[in-house]
């Protein structure tokens, strides 16, 4: 009985929860994330915009760029039809894509790999699709809406009787949320885009590879592909453990090179290849987010957390349980800072974010990019782990 050789190994084998073939991936813009709409947020002005992420005005994406992609399907072999699919939407889009929406119930690790390094390359984030039904949930990865549409905190209106008070002047942040508005009205006369929220096994390459992760992926541990079996018995367990043992060396360096995080790994290995468990990836890899915290001088995941806590005890307080008496004015009024502090930071984090992918895009596609270049260049990746790996 002939040993399977690393290279082909990775190939072979299936990262997916079920068994057998499907149709390759699909990689569509989301609609609501082209900039057209997005422009509606800083009142149609382009130039805003630009001065919110900090970018040249004098390189702006055009109105039929798309922000966002929904990725769905089955992640198959061979491998350069699903890579050539995302990097048609990175070249079509010239730059401007930032962030892959994943709806996947995984597949092809080879594909996977490949896929994983294009998202990183790119620097593209990476989110478990939401949805409410089956609808998928976009919000702009650039920006914090504000809470409830809200122009000023909770609990800052008079009750005292007297004239009538001047309208508020105005200022950028009543600008926004009068944008947001505008923009979510224009998001409901959308087609809704249908997605399901998952991301499961060789998904997870692509989500890991995020430079920026949002949502929970579900992962188990290498197995080989196959019709009818998670474990292919015509093999001896001898060349069924090395070949295996062997996979998941390669599975956990992808993972080690894009910092999914110590807790993603140990998921990956210690669930079995018949199930799958859930476990959330870290939102940003480790030195990235020092650099994030040290230029935008505080921790946006920290302070998300605290923004979260906050929201979890009001809708705790507010249960029909506790009965009408308990006053949440003060915790409402917390949120709110909480919030606007966020936003700020957030805005900061997401203008060196813009930075960077342009200029990866302006690095990797000078002299011109085309999705054969781009697929060969994943492919060279992958080989590259698969040897640091023996």
């Amino acid at each position: 009985m002939r040993r399977i050789g690393l290279g082909l190994l990775i190939l072979a084998l299936a990262g997916g929860a079920g068994i057998g073939r499907a149709a390759a991936i699909e990689v569509t813009c989301i609609e609501a994330s082209k900039y057209k709409h997005l422009y509606k947020i800083f009142g149609g002005d382009a130039r805003k915009f630009a001065a919110y992420l900090q970018i040249d005005p004098g390189r702006l994406p055009g109105p039929e760029h798309c922000r966002a992609a929904l990725v769905s399907g089955k992640v198959e072999l061979p491998a350069a039809q699903d890579v050539a699919r995302l990097a048609d939407i990175i070249v079509q889009n010239e730059g401007w894509l930032a962030t892959l929406h994943l709806s996947s119930t995984g597949g092809s690790l080879g594909a996977g790999y490949q896929l994983g390094f294009l998202a990183r390359n790119f620097w593209l984030k990476t989110t478990t699709a939401r949805v409410t039904g089956t609808a998928l949930l976009y919000t702009p990865d650039f920006f914090v809406p504000p809470l409830g549409g809200a122009t000023a905190p909770v609990g800052t209106e008079s009750t005292t009787p007297g004239p009538a008070a001047a309208p508020p002047a105005p200022t950028p942040e009543a600008d926004l949320a009068q944008g947001w508005q505008a923009y979510l009205a224009e998001q409901r006369k959308l087609a809704p885009v249908q997605a399901s929220p998952a991301c499961i096994s060789a998904c997870g390459l692509i989500h890991a590879a995020g430079i920026e992760r949002f949502g929970v992926v579900r992962l188990h541990r290498s197995r080989y592909s196959g019709e009818d079996a998670f474990i292919d018995q015509s093999q001896s367990m001898t060349i069924t453990n090395e070949g295996l043992m062997r996979s998941e060396e390669t599975h956990v360096a992808f993972y080690r090179q894009m910092d999914a995080g110590p807790d993603f790994i140990s998921t990956f290995q210690s669930t079995p290849p018949e199930t799958t468990m859930p476990v959330d990836v870290s939102r940003y890899p480790r030195y990235v987010a020092d650099y994030l915290n040290a230029r935008c001088s505080t921790d946006v995941g920290q302070l998300q957390r605290l923004e979260r806590q906050i929201e979890l005890s009001i809708s705790y307080l507010t249960v029909a349980l506790f009965g009408p008496s308990i006053k949440v004015d003060r915790l409402r009024g917390a949120m709110q800072k909480v919030r606007e502090q966020r936003s700020k930071a957030e805005q900061c984090v997401a203008a060196a974010h813009e930075k960077e992918r342009l200029a990866a895009y302006d690095r990797i596609c000078k002299g011109g990019c085309n999705k054969q270049k781009l697929a060969a260049m994943a492919r060279e990746k992958m080989q590259e782990l698969a040897r640091a790996a023996r």
